[in-house]
């Protein structure tokens, strides 16, 4: 069993990376070999954002996608420049409405796909004025709701 570590970092706030506070994690059994290969700097830009220009932040709302672990007032990123693959979570424009949903390939027709029972599926048809907008890569969870609260004008 591997032994579990803590390892702690700080903002740089000029170059946005995040630099450990201690030269190797805290460890809370057995240290990892992994340990003498560590990189040092944790860059959230690289690890959540792959296509910079084309990558666009929006808080989801509502409850049809939890099952999926996106829950109302998450933090979503999304690229524009990723082709959708069947399964993954896309944004989409559906006569007039924006939506989350799960897209999933039907032979030729496209389906968005809720996480809840409680949702039908939307299958575009010719008549429907719809667009798949990006891909969603990464769902964003303030725990302590300090985000929402700041979205309602708070301070």
């Amino acid at each position: 069993m591997r032994a579990a570590t803590v390892e702690f970092f700080h903002l740089n706030t000029q170059t946005r990376e995040f630099y450990p506070l201690s030269p190797l994690p805290i460890a809370a059994g057995f240290p990892s070999p992994a340990d003498d290969h560590r990189e040092g700097v944790l860059s959230l830009h690289e690890l959540l954002i792959e296509h910079t220009a084309s990558t666009v932040f929006a808080w989801a709302s509502g409850r049809s996608m939890e099952g999926a672990g996106i829950y109302d007032g998450d933090l979503l990123i999304i690229d524009r420049a990723k082709t959708p693959r069947d399964g993954d979570i896309v944004i989409a424009y559906v006569n007039g409405e924006w939506t989350v949903k799960f897209y999933k390939k039907q032979g030729k027709a496209i389906a968005l796909v809720s996480a809840s029972e409680y949702y039908e599926p939307i299958v575009p048809s010719a008549g429907d004025e719809w667009q798949l907008f990006g891909v969603v890569t990464f769902s964003v969870r303030d725990l302590g709701n300090r985000l929402a609260y700041q979205r309602k004008g708070g301070v």
